[in-house]
């Protein structure tokens, strides 16, 4: 079973402050405020995000784990592989999945068109 994590945030004026807490087991869909991330990756994946696109918090999802984020409406990420930069405006209450881009040799983003990219009821 992959782990679920609810992660809330500190405060997001100037810095993206975000704090973890355990979710319940449920696993819903993303609610308003809220944006659901899986690394279907066989690694763990360290991104950044951020309400401004210019103050970072740095993450780390473990290998096949999924997390719901939550604090306001702007989302940003920022992926780094090996110096290449992609940084994604993301929606609220989104759901998104990282995985390795063959094509184009780097990690990267894809959004899901299923709320929590079709984990409902797992």
């Amino acid at each position: 079973m992959k782990a679920l994590i609810r992660v809330a945030a500190a405060g997001i004026l100037m810095l993206a402050a975000f704090s973890l807490a355990r979710a319940q087991d449920d696993g819903g869909a993303p609610e308003a405020g809220e944006i659901y991330v899986e690394n279907v990756a066989p690694q763990p994946l360290t991104f950044g995000l951020s309400p401004d696109n210019e103050s970072w918090e740095r993450f780390t999802l473990d290998a096949e784990q999924v997390a719901v984020y939550s604090g306001g409406p702007d989302w940003y990420i920022l992926i780094l592989t090996e110096g290449v930069e992609l940084r994604y405006r993301l929606d609220d209450a989104g759901s998104y999945r990282l995985y390795w881009n063959e094509t184009d040799m780097r990690w990267d983003m894809l959004t899901c068109q299923e709320p929590a990219c079709g984990r409902l009821g797992e």
